[in-house]
C-alpha cells in the first residue's frame, strides 16, 4: 500500500463525519416536509405531480450525493484499517479483511439506496412491480451478508484450528499428529 499522511486521513475522517452529519440532517428536513405537504400537488407544464413524489427525488438525490461521498471516505479508510488490523493479527494478506470491509460498505451503500428508493416504489403502477424490487433487494443483502460470513470463516478458521489445538495440547498433553512436543523442539534448536 502507498504512504498516507495524517493529513489525508484526518480529512477524510472529516469528509466521513461531516457528510453523514449533512446527510442526516438533510433526511430529518425532508421526512418533516413530507409530513407536512401531505396530499398537494405541483401543477408544472399542464402534469400534477405530486408533492410528495419530489420531496422523494430530492431525498434519493441527496442519499446518492452525500452518500457517495461516504462510501468514498470509507473505502479510503477501509484500506488504511485493514492493512494495520492485518498486521496486528498476524495475517500475511490483507485481502480478506478488505473483502469483509467492502462487504460492509456495500451492504451501507445497499440500505442508502433502499431507504432513497422504497418511497419512491408507491409510485410505481401496480404493487408487483414494488414488491419484485424489494425482494430483489432483500436477495442483494442476504448475499452481501453471506458472502461476508464466508470471508470471515475462511479467514480466521486457521487461527481457530490453531487455537483449539494449543487449548486441547494444554489439556491433554498430547501433540497433535506431526506436531513433536515443544520440550522437543527446545531441545532440537540448542544442539
Amino acid at each position: 500500500m502507498k504512504s498516507v499522511s495524517r493529513r489525508e486521513v484526518g480529512e477524510k475522517i472529516t469528509s466521513l463525519i461531516s457528510n453523514s452529519i449533512k446527510l442526516a440532517l438533510i433526511l430529518v428536513f425532508l421526512s418533516f416536509l413530507r409530513r407536512q405537504l401531505q396530499d398537494s400537488v405541483v401543477e408544472a407544464f399542464n402534469l400534477q405531480i405530486p408533492s410528495k413524489l419530489i420531496v422523494d427525488a430530492i431525498r434519493l438525490a441527496a442519499i446518492a450525493y452525500f452518500g457517495q461521498k461516504v462510501v468514498v471516505s470509507l473505502l479510503f479508510l477501509l484500506n488504511i484499517i485493514s492493512d494495520r488490523l492485518s498486521k496486528i493479527l498476524g495475517f500475511e494478506e490483507t485481502g480478506g479483511l478488505k473483502r469483509i470491509g467492502n462487504d460492509i460498505i456495500y451492504m451501507i451503500g445497499l440500505l442508502l439506496a433502499w431507504f432513497g428508493l422504497s418511497p419512491l416504489f408507491a409510485f410505481l403502477p401496480g404493487k408487483i412491480l414494488g414488491t419484485i424490487l424489494s425482494v430483489v433487494f432483500l436477495i442483494l443483502a442476504a448475499l452481501i451478508v453471506y458472502d461476508a460470513l464466508r470471508t470471515g470463516y475462511d479467514l480466521f478458521k486457521e487461527k481457530f484450528d490453531r487455537f483449539v489445538s494449543q487449548i486441547t495440547f494444554l489439556i491433554t498433553g498430547i501433540p497433535e499428529e506431526g506436531e513433536s512436543k515443544p520440550d522437543q523442539k527446545k531441545g532440537q534448536r540448542n544442539r
